[in-house]
């Protein structure tokens, strides 16, 4: 598994962060956020990730794994989102942006509310 700081690069002047190369992000023993934010990824801008998997991830409130704030844009390639958890909504991920995905899998994220999944909001 390839350090995530080596799979990390930043494409043209607008500061998008791209994370490629089968890169993992992966909480380790759980992540005990208490409010509403994403346990692996808050991405407020522009993000691409490619290949890469996030599982593992744990939030007492809403947002298992990702939170895409409004105007930012998440681009997920391939991968995996797999078996995070949330107590509210949004177990994988909460879209209030822009989310383009494709050839990814997202399996076995649980909410205790809405979205296991995925939970989009209107802007």
């Amino acid at each position: 598994m390839p350090l995530l700081a080596a799979a990390v690069r930043e494409r043209g002047s607008g500061g998008t962060i791209v994370i490629s190369g089968g890169a993992n992000v992966e909480a380790e023993g759980g992540n005990g956020a208490a409010g509403i934010g994403g346990g692996a990824i808050v991405n407020k801008r522009n993000m691409v990730l490619e290949s890469g998997t996030i599982s593992g991830n744990r939030a007492v409130n809403s947002v298992g794994a990702i939170v895409n704030e409004r105007t930012a844009i998440f681009d997920l390639t391939g991968g995996s989102i797999e078996g995070n958890e949330c107590g509210q909504d949004g177990g994988a991920i909460v879209n209030k942006g822009t989310l383009n995905l494709s050839g990814t899998t997202i399996t076995g994220n649980i909410s205790g509310r809405d979205g296991g999944g995925i939970w989009s909001q209107s802007a």
